[in-house]
């Protein structure tokens, strides 16, 4: 390996991987995180959902252990954002036992999340998400392996700071939160602002990281990431337009109802978008 303008140069084909972390304790994490979040779940089961949930109630388990995986990584992340910025030193190279533990980490969670669906057959219910999810193992499991790429894979779990509000979001539906609740208004927000600043932001980020480091790839992986980026790229505007009009534009839209009904001499409110007299 030899550096060149200060940028490290090196054959991706023969790079041995980071010489700063045991490839031992990357599986031992995800083995780890895979079974805690089985305990969670089992936790779950005890508990049981809220009152006013009415439904599946593994759906609301899989969104409540989703959330926990998202507050824990995200939170993770955003320490990375604020406190390690040598991370942007070399995005391919870069590792240490911090951020590689996180990998790991969430990557644990990712193969528990495919087993639950598998003894719950929601495999086939829920392909989307179980193809979403043997990507992101077929990739996290590749830069564990060998130890390279870990930074991508932390730009690329911002998304987990958005997922926080994501989750919260329809764990609050599922207990009936009323839609102009200001707490519900307020998780609302955060998603759509965590939806622009991490999770399109990160997908813009990796996309000229592939662009300006293309030579520095492996074949395999250029098939992975240009097949993923595409998808993200289709799926996001797509996800975007959703919660813009879901959510953002039902806030609007709630307001005006409530100032024809002030207007007209009625005194209602909109609740879960039905108009409550009062």
């Amino acid at each position: 390996m030899e550096s060149k303008g200060g940028t490290f140069e090196f054959d991706p084909y023969t790079y041995k991987g980071s010489p700063n972390v045991e490839l031992s304790d990357g599986y031992t994490t995800v083995v780890i995180s895979f079974f805690v979040f089985l305990a969670i779940n089992l936790a779950a089961v005890k508990i049981g959902p809220p009152k006013n949930f009415t439904g599946d109630v593994w759906r609301w388990r899989n969104t409540f252990v989703s959330w926990l995986h998202a507050d824990i990584v995200g939170v993770g992340v955003l320490y990375c954002l604020l406190f390690k910025p040598e991370i942007s030193t070399d995005l391919i190279l870069y590792c240490d036992t911090y951020i590689y533990t996180l990998l790991s980490f969430s990557m644990g969670y990712f193969v528990y999340d495919v087993f639950d669906h598998a003894v719950n057959n929601k495999l086939v219910s829920n392909y989307e998400v179980i193809l979403h999810h043997i990507g992101v193992v077929w990739s996290f499991g590749y830069n564990i392996q060998y130890k390279v790429n870990v930074p991508y894979t932390i730009i690329a779990l911002m998304t987990e700071i958005n997922s926080i509000f994501l989750h919260a979001r329809k764990l609050m539906q599922f207990d009936k939160w009323p839609f102009d609740h200001w707490l519900y208004k307020m998780v609302v927000w955060l998603n759509f602002i965590t939806f622009i600043r991490f999770r399109i932001w990160g997908v813009i980020l990796i996309g000229w990281g592939i662009y300006t480091e293309w030579d520095r790839l492996t074949l395999v992986y250029h098939i992975f990431i240009v097949s993923t980026m595409f998808v993200m790229y289709l799926i996001n505007p797509i996800l975007f337009w959703r919660l813009l009009k879901n959510d953002i534009l039902r806030q609007f839209r709630s307001k005006d109802k409530n100032e024809k009904l002030s207007m007209n001499g009625n005194h209602g409110k909109i609740v879960n978008g039905e108009c409550h007299q009062t």
